[in-house]
């Protein structure tokens, strides 16, 4: 099994509007970001 890793300056949990909006403004500001989707168990 082989490993990834990536070094980002923001863990942005969640891929919602406000998420996305979040990640897509950060990285405009040259921030490196990195979104990860979140379930919920309901």
């Amino acid at each position: 099994m082989s490993r990834t890793t990536n070094e980002t300056q923001v863990v942005n949990a969640g891929a919602g509007p406000t998420g996305l909006m979040l990640a897509c403004e950060l990285r405009l500001a040259g921030v490196d970001v990195q979104v990860t989707p979140t379930c919920s168990s309901s």
